[in-house]
This record gives C-alpha cells, sequence and structure tokens, in this order.
C-alpha cells in the first residue's frame, strides 16, 4: 500500500475529516488532501513524524516495510493501533487466555471463558 492510501485508511480508520487531522497536523486541508491523492509528499520529517504520532504508528508502517516492521517492533502495541476495535478485543482476549493458561491447568478453561472473554458487540 503506498504512503498516500495508507494515510486516507488510518484517516478514515480514526474518523477524522481531512480538515480535523490537517489541524492536528498544523497543515492546510488542501495540502492533506495533496498527500492522500499522492500528488505531494510531506517535504519535511517534522511532517511525517507528526503523521506517525497522529495515528500511533511507525514510519516504517506509514512507508508498508514489513521487513523493518517485523523485525523492530516485537511487541503487541505496533500493530494495535490500526486495528479496528473488534480485531483488537480479539487480540487482547487471546493475550489474556495465554497468561491465564500459563498459570492454569487446562481443566479450568470454561471457567476462564466466561469471566474473561469479551464481546467487542456489547
Amino acid at each position: 500500500m503506498a504512503f498516500a492510501d495508507r494515510l486516507k485508511q488510518l484517516r478514515k480508520d480514526a474518523g477524522l475529516s481531512q480538515q480535523q487531522l490537517a489541524e492536528k497536523l498544523g497543515i492546510s486541508a488542501r495540502v492533506l488532501g495533496y498527500y492522500e491523492s499522492g500528488e505531494r509528499f510531506p517535504k519535511d520529517e517534522e511532517t511525517l513524524i507528526s503523521i506517525a504520532r497522529a495515528f500511533q504508528v511507525s514510519l516504517d508502517y506509514l512507508f508498508d516495510n514489513p521487513v523493518r516492521q517485523a523485525s523492530a517492533c516485537p511487541s503487541r502495541y505496533c500493530y494495535m493501533k490500526t486495528m479496528d476495535l473488534e480485531d483488537r478485543a480479539r487480540v487482547n482476549d487471546f493475550i489474556l487466555f495465554m497468561r491465564w493458561k500459563s498459570r492454569h491447568s487446562d481443566g479450568e478453561l470454561e471457567e476462564f471463558e466466561d469471566s474473561h472473554l469479551s464481546d467487542p458487540g456489547s
């Protein structure tokens, strides 16, 4: 995915208008529109860093560099910020389950499911 597409998708996933994101970044909505259409690219690193911080993602993620992402980001937090709420809940449930499983016997699985797993639809 190209930078322009990634930027547009991140903005939409965050529920922001171009105007709202532009204000957050300290640029005009028109310039942001150019970035999202691929007509222009940020000229300075501060703008790129501001974009990454606004969405809590790495620059590698913005530039779609999967090799760098995987090697530089061993924790769950690198990708979770870009997931929708349902996927994020599933990842959190899995992590909770794995922690719980390492401390309990297999016979208590039903108890865990009843008390810990979230329902993203609720």
